[in-house]
């Protein structure tokens, strides 16, 4: 998680070239917390079937 608040703090000091730059890259951020987090939820809880494997989640 320090990465990505060095990221933010990297990318807010950036000139603005686009009005929808700085949503777009909060947006991410945003996404890359919620991966983080998922993936740290689905190693601390594994019976709780967070993550299914690839041959578990296919329906053929």
């Amino acid at each position: 998680m320090n990465h990505i608040g060095a990221a933010y703090t990297a990318f807010a000091e950036l000139d603005v070239y686009h009005p929808s730059d700085h949503d777009e890259f909060v947006h991410h951020v945003h996404a890359m917390g919620r991966i983080v987090m998922a993936r740290a939820a689905s190693r601390g809880h594994p019976e709780r079937g967070w993550i299914k494997a690839p041959s578990q989640s296919q329906t053929r």
